[in-house]
């Protein structure tokens, strides 16, 4: 799945996929449960 299908699946924009995966952007508790449904994995880390 790349960057763009996710931000679409999960309902944000894809700047804001790219910043957390670069490290430019702190994964905050709700976008943690968002990637945790979207990709049936736990939103602990």
């Amino acid at each position: 799945m790349s960057q763009t299908d996710l931000a679409k699946h999960i309902g944000v924009l894809p700047k804001t996929v790219n910043e957390i995966c670069r490290g430019k952007r702190w994964l905050s508790a709700s976008m943690a449960m968002k990637l945790s449904r979207s990709l049936g994995a736990s939103p602990q880390f």
